[in-house]
């Protein structure tokens, strides 16, 4: 599965493996005049705040003598990639580690699939899925490798169902470590992995409450807790040094959030496929409709079970389309009155639900979307299990759902980079280089 899915993640990276530099030029993933260069100079940044006396938060190569206090994202995810950026160097490592980030969310929501539902094979076709979401594949463009690292959230919501479900020790403090670890990479999916653990997991706790694993939830739920609360007081006490205001306030804020939500009409014209060549500044801030049928299909055969997280996936659609204005008249030009008070429903419920701690400091309520694509893709998932199990018991039902579920997860793919003409051009550009950077190299060195 993990080389299935690795082959799919070489597809996205196609053209860019197909046409390498020239010798001697450097070309870093994602588009130029974008976060990329943050993102490489991150990674790198983490990797070398890991040798004494520097550490992951106290750096003194910025600000020096002194030093400062800082936490550049993804931190955990940065740590662990390490090895890759030590060993490739800044350049080469970054450009590993853009493939390696998606391939991981892909892995941690196959795992996720497969503690729910028991099935590698339908877990196998959700990867697919969140492998080539376009959020995520913005992310791949826009350079932001705080949105890259999603291979947290799925991780967490697997190990933290196995804990609630009193299913040992070792998944309590696996969750706890998580936990910590997706705080310290992105406050966004640090709140999305929150809202969707409320959504989902209850479920969980009250059908192992009901068979008598009282005294073993709270073995495992234990560690995810004390581990949590010393993950918490860390970061309160590193938000002393940069704490998390709104900088925008008001009606500023409430424009900034409009801008930055689902906009249907660009929903619409990206899932026809009509974007001939890749728009950087176009945010893909959509499912492919095929995607979203065929989750929703699946999910219905393992309603109950699936239930909680069609739910998640509703209400994060909800905050998805923010509070864009002109989604109400889409809806009316698209089925009428009826459709036109479900957006101005919506556009209500937003306003009071960003209101809420956690959800009030998300000012992209777009990225909302990969959070629905994910509860999309684990609800089909569990359901494509279920059919799995099913034609089991026919001749050669066994043999059959490795071919078929990764003929699904290819399928999944090739939609997400067509529709998001990911390949029309591939997000890359060469690395600039400054003047005064050149002419800093070449000073004799004391």
């Amino acid at each position: 599965m993990a080389a299935l899915l690795g082959a799919g993640t070489l597809y996205l990276f196609w053209p860019l493996l197909q046409a390498p530099p020239p010798p001697g030029v450097d070309r870093i993933v994602g588009d130029a005049g974008t976060d990329a260069l943050r993102g490489l100079w991150g990674l790198d940044h983490v990797r070398r705040s890991l040798l004494p006396p520097d550490s992951p938060f106290l750096s003194h190569e910025i600000g020096f003598p002194e030093g400062v206090v800082g936490l550049v994202l993804p931190t955990a995810t940065a740590m662990l990639l390490a090895p890759v950026t030590a060993l490739l160097g800044p350049v080469q490592g970054w450009n590993l580690a853009t493939a390696l980030m998606p391939w991981g969310s892909a892995l941690a929501t196959a795992t996720l699939v497969r503690r729910l539902a028991g099935s590698w094979p339908a877990g196998l076709a959700a990867g697919g899925a969140i492998l080539a979401q376009p959020t995520l594949l913005h992310a791949l463009g826009d350079g932001t490798a705080e949105l890259l690292a999603f291979w947290s959230v799925p991780l967490l919501l697997a190990m933290a169902h196995d804990a609630a479900r009193g299913r040992g020790r070792r998944f309590g403090i696996a969750a706890g470590a998580l936990a910590v670890a997706l705080a310290l990479d992105s406050p966004y999916y640090a709140v999305f992995a929150t809202v969707l653990g409320l959504l989902v997991l209850p479920g969980a706790l009250v059908g192992a409450i009901r068979s008598g694993r009282g005294r073993a939830i709270v073995g495992s739920l234990a560690p995810t807790v004390l581990i949590a609360a010393g993950g918490a007081l860390l970061l309160f006490g590193l938000s002393r040094y940069f704490p998390l205001d709104q900088h925008v306030v008001g009606d500023s804020l409430a424009s900034l959030r409009g801008r930055n939500s689902v906009d249907l009409s660009v929903w619409w014209f990206l899932d026809q496929g009509m974007q001939a060549t890749r728009d950087p500044s176009l945010a893909p801030a959509f499912i492919p409709g095929w995607t979203v049928a065929a989750a929703l299909l699946l999910s219905l055969a393992a309603i109950p079970r699936s239930l909680p997280w069609l739910l998640a996936a509703l209400f994060t659609l909800v905050l998805a389309l923010g509070l864009d204005p002109d989604n109400p008249t889409w809806l009316g030009n698209w089925f009428g009155p009826a459709g036109r008070q479900v957006g101005l429903a919506v556009l209500e419920v937003n306003r009071r639900l960003t209101e809420l701690p956690g959800i009030s400091g998300i000012r992209f309520p777009n990225r909302w979307l990969t959070a629905t694509a994910l509860s999309l893709a684990t609800a089909g998932g569990m359901g494509l299990s279920r059919l799995l199990a099913a034609t089991a018991r026919l001749p050669g039902g066994r043999l059959l759902a490795w071919p078929l579920c990764a003929a699904l997860a290819a399928l999944a793919i090739h939609l997400g980079v067509d529709r998001t003409a990911l390949h029309r051009p591939f997000p890359a550009h060469v690395l600039p280089r400054p003047e005064f950077a050149t002419w800093i190299a070449e000073q004799p060195q004391d």
